[in-house]
């Protein structure tokens, strides 16, 4: 992890303008990380990579076998597709890591879509504790634990060895997607 985005992860203003609290002062662009944040496991396997920019956030998935990073998802003031990762993928990649573990899961909770199959509780609860861990300003962690309590109306199934998302969300993985990396993303997860 980068000393800017060591920085930016200490600052209330930065969690305020990543989870776009209402009423929060807005963040520096020179206080926004210019660099990518990579996360998943050390040394040169596939790895989460999220980008900012002073009005979106955007996941990529980088892997070897990938010519270059393939999108996941986004989140902006327009037209997002947030919803990309399941949640066991989430803690799987926020474990993964030598630091900033609970950062990483605080960020990634919002391309984590929570469905009326996930585990509401055991979320909750490990969002809560990453909350006081970083000392995230209490309307981030309301936010946060907000959107996870609320159930999409979609589910999460297995299509020939792909996760999928299907129901009413706004995703890149869907099963019509020739371009999702599947299979890439799997290995991710099961490293």
């Amino acid at each position: 992890m980068t000393v800017t985005w060591r920085q930016a992860l200490k600052s209330p203003d930065f969690w305020c303008w990543y989870w776009m609290v209402e009423g929060c002062e807005g963040l520096e662009e020179s206080a926004m990380p210019q660099e990518a944040l990579r996360i998943g496991p050390p040394g040169p396997g596939p790895a989460l990579v999220l980008e900012v920019s002073k009005y979106e956030r955007t996941l990529y998935l980088a892997h070897p076998r990938l010519p270059a990073q393939a999108q996941l998802g986004w989140v902006d003031d327009a037209h997002w597709h947030p919803h990309a990762l399941r949640w066991e993928e989430t803690i799987r990649a926020a474990e993964g890591l030598t630091e900033g573990r609970s950062e990483a899961l605080l960020l990634l909770t919002i391309f984590t879509p929570t469905t009326p199959t996930d585990d509401r509780e055991q979320v909750s609860r490990l969002l809560e504790a990453a909350s006081r861990e970083t000392g995230i300003p209490e309307p981030v962690r309301e936010q946060i634990l907000s959107v996870a309590s609320i159930a999409v109306d979609a589910e999460w199934r297995c299509d020939a060895g792909r996760w999928v998302i299907e129901g009413k969300v706004y995703s890149l993985r869907d099963p019509r997607n020739p371009s999702f990396p599947f299979l890439e993303l799997q290995e991710l997860s099961s490293r």
